[in-house]
């Protein structure tokens, strides 16, 4: 392995950016030079470079790929429509991790692709699923694992509720709570879903519309799904439409049978909330818990808030070491693929009118695949 790894970002300005932070991935890394930036966009590009100091940028990130001989990508636009071409490039252009923003890709097709890739070059990919590195899920895990809840019969997750819930949000934010949900849950065998329509009409192929940021067709302004995990777990997820966004909508619960675990969304961050059955019962209200690290400013999953350049650096650490131990990033291309197959799978049972298997058979986008038959 290289002493000192030569680290390149993809940008788009205009069409995603850099992500959440994903131009600074490198930074302050002390096995990790930032070679090169990639941006068609002139001024979005300079800008880039003045905040990460590459040393060097170019207009097309094919040509800084094969120039640059780069260890590192991270292939940070948020519009997922372009994530493939980036990560193949890069892959084939002898990069040894990868590191992409969320949702990992517009279809399972194209999953498949870049993991595929990997898997013939021996390149590791790692998605931007910063929860998984937060205080806060690393104890909410520890909890679930601990059998302090008892026995675990449900999961509960939402991606927010608010102008732009339904599939959107779910694709979105879902990613990230999808993500969790398998974290702690394991595997789901399959899923079944519900989208309507704001009027609360049953959605169909002729609803969907080419969705902002790139994520391709998509129908529905309200989206209830359900998952089979095992030992007999169930999983339930929902977003819709609302004027506003409350504070907290964003959640992920854990249901055992003596006590529940929940990480929310709050003013300042990620918070944990619990109860146990000895405390009352489901009629006591949830208690935040402390967590280790909780007042500090280190930003990973705090009151400090989402530090995302302090757990982006958590994530492409990480990257490296799964480079050098040869294992799974802890937030993988695999990990990223899932949660796309819970999404996926969610429109293709609404669309089906049954449950459906996971992984989906179906690997492109399920109203494309209907609109060409």
């Amino acid at each position: 392995m290289p002493t000192k790894y030569r680290a390149g970002v993809i940008g788009r300005t205009g069409q995603g950016n850099y992500g959440h932070g994903l131009d600074l991935a490198w930074n302050d890394l002390e096995n990790v030079e930032v070679i090169a930036v990639a941006d068609p966009d002139a001024d979005g590009r300079a800008a880039a470079r003045a905040r990460n100091g590459a040393q060097r940028d170019y207009a097309d990130f094919h040509e800084m790929l094969e120039k640059e001989h780069l260890d590192l990508v991270s292939v940070g636009p948020r519009w997922p429509d372009c994530h493939a071409e980036m990560v193949i490039a890069a892959i084939e252009a002898g990069a040894l991790g990868i590191f992409c923003e969320k949702p990992f890709a517009t279809t399972l097709a194209e999953a498949d692709a870049m993991l595929a890739a990997a898997d013939r070059a021996g390149a590791k990919i790692a998605v931007a699923l910063q929860h998984r590195v937060m205080k806060v899920v690393q104890e909410l895990r520890r909890i679930v694992q601990s059998g302090e809840l008892g026995e675990i019969r449900e999961v509960r997750g939402r991606p927010t509720i608010g102008p732009r819930g339904g599939s959107f949000l779910l694709t979105v934010l879902g990613t990230h709570v999808l993500d969790l949900m398998r974290y702690v849950a394991g595997d789901p065998a399959w899923a079944f879903g519900r989208i309507t329509t704001r009027e609360g009409r049953e959605a169909d192929v002729g609803d969907a519309q080419e969705a902002a940021e790139g994520y391709g067709l998509l129908a529905g302004d309200a989206v209830g799904a359900m998952y089979g995990f095992p030992n007999g777990v169930t999983g339930f997820c929902d977003s819709y439409y609302a004027p506003t966004v409350p504070e907290g909508s964003l959640a992920v619960e854990v249901w055992g049978t003596e006590g529940v675990v929940a990480m929310r969304s709050t003013e300042t961050g990620r918070g944990l909330f619990r109860w146990k059955a000895s405390d009352g019962g489901f009629a006591q209200d949830l208690r935040r818990v402390p967590v280790l690290g909780w007042d500090d400013d280190s930003g990973m999953g705090g009151r400090q808030g989402l530090d995302l350049v302090a757990l982006n650096h958590e994530l492409a650490r990480d990257l490296i070491a799964a480079i050098e131990d040869n294992r799974p990033p802890i937030a993988s291309g695999l990990d990223g693929r899932w949660a796309m197959e819970m999404i996926f799978g969610v429109h293709e049972s609404h669309l089906t009118g049954r449950r459906v298997a996971v992984p989906c058979e179906q690997r492109q986008n399920p109203y494309v695949a209907r609109r060409q038959r």
